[in-house]
C-alpha cells in the first residue's frame, strides 16, 4: 500500500471514478480498490487528500449503475468511519445524508443496508456528527428499524439500538427522539423476547440515557418504562448489562418527585433493596440503588416504603 500511495494511485483511482470517459466497469473496479485501500488506516490521509470520501459518498446514492456500486461505497465509508479523523470530510461530503438514504432505500442490497447502518453507528459515537444526523432524519430512521426489526437484516436492529444508545448521551438529540416515539419503541425492544440479549441491553441503555433528563420523564412514564426497569431489576433472566442499566435508570428517575408515586406503585423500593443485597457493595448496581434510596428518602411520602 505504501508503494501504491507513493505512486499516486489513489488520486488516479478517484479520477477514474469521476471521469465521464470511464466505463461503468472501470468506475466499479476503481471503487472496489478504494474500498480495499480504506481498510488500511495508513491510507486514510491520502484518501482524504484525494477527495475519495466525496467520491464514495456520491456513489452511495447517485450512481445508478448497479446495486453493488452502492454496497461497495457503503463498505468503504464503513471502513473510513472507524477513524474519527475522517468524520469532518464525511460531513462535508454529505456522507451522513447519503448513508441514511441508502439505509432506507428499497433498492439497496441487504449488505449495503447493513454497512450503512453500521457506518452511521460508528459516526454516532462522535457528537460533532449529531447535528448532521438530526438534519438527515437519522433518528426517525433508526427508531423505525427498531420498531420493525423483521423488515431489515438481523444486524440492523442491533446497530440501530446501539446508535440510539450513543445518540441518547447527547441531550441535544432528546427532543427528536421523543418526537420519533423512541421511548415507546425502546421500551418494547427491552421487553421483546424475539430480540437478542445485546439488542435488549442497548435499548435499555438508551432509555437510561434518556432518563438523565427530566424533560423525558413524562414520556418514560407514559411508556411504562418505570415498570419495565423494575421488572428488569427483579428478573433473574436479565443480563448483567440490563440489570445495571435498569438500576441506573431508577436512580435517575428517583431525583424527580413526579416519579415517586409510580416508583412506589411499581414496587421499585423492593427491587432496589434486592439490588443492594444481590452483590458486593462496590458494584455499580448497588451504588445506583443506594443513590436512588438517598433521593427517595428526601420525600416523606416514601418513608413507609423505606
Amino acid at each position: 500500500h505504501r508503494q501504491i500511495r507513493e505512486a499516486g494511485a489513489v488520486a488516479a483511482l478517484v479520477s477514474a471514478v469521476k471521469s465521464p470517459k470511464s466505463t461503468p466497469k472501470v468506475r466499479e473496479d476503481a471503487r472496489v480498490l478504494l474500498w480495499t485501500l480504506a481498510q488500511n488506516e495508513a491510507n486514510h490521509p491520502t484518501l482524504r487528500d484525494a477527495d475519495a470520501v466525496a467520491v464514495l459518498a456520491g456513489a452511495v446514492t447517485s450512481d445508478p449503475a448497479t446495486p453493488s456500486v452502492c454496497e461497495c461505497a457503503c463498505a468503504a465509508l464503513w471502513a473510513l468511519a472507524a477513524n474519527a479523523d475522517n468524520h469532518l470530510k464525511m460531513r462535508e461530503a454529505n456522507a451522513i445524508e447519503a448513508l441514511v438514504r441508502a439505509a432506507g432505500s428499497p433498492t439497496s442490497t441487504p449488505e449495503a443496508c447493513e454497512y450503512a447502518y453500521c457506518t452511521l453507528m460508528h459516526l454516532a459515537r462522535n457528537p460533532h456528527n449529531h447535528p448532521a444526523m438530526r438534519e438527515a432524519d437519522f433518528i426517525a430512521a433508526v427508531v423505525g428499524a427498531v420498531r420493525a426489526p423483521s423488515l431489515s437484516p438481523p444486524s440492523v436492529c442491533e446497530y440501530a439500538c446501539s446508535a440510539l444508545l450513543l445518540l441518547g448521551v447527547n441531550d441535544g438529540n432528546h427532543a427528536m427522539m421523543r418526537e420519533a416515539n423512541a421511548v415507546q419503541v425502546l421500551v418494547g425492544a427491552v421487553q421483546s423476547p424475539s430480540l437478542t440479549p445485546s439488542v435488549r441491553a442497548h435499548a435499555c441503555g438508551a432509555l437510561t440515557n434518556l432518563a438523565k433528563s427530566d424533560d423525558n420523564h413524562r414520556a418514560l412514564r407514559d411508556a411504562n418504562a418505570i415498570e419495565v426497569f423494575v421488572e428488569a431489576v427483579r428478573s433473574e433472566t436479565s443480563t448483567s448489562d440490563v440489570f445495571r442499566y435498569a438500576c441506573s435508570a431508577l436512580a435517575k428517575l428517583a431525583f424527580n418527585e413526579d416519579n415517586h408515586r409510580r416508583l412506589r406503585n411499581a414496587n421499585a423500593f423492593e427491587a432496589l433493596a434486592g439490588a443492594v443485597k444481590s452483590g458486593p457493595s462496590t458494584s455499580r448496581p448497588c451504588e445506583y440503588a443506594c443513590v436512588a434510596f438517598w433521593a427517595l428518602a428526601k420525600n416523606v411520602r416514601n418513608h413507609p416504603k423505606l
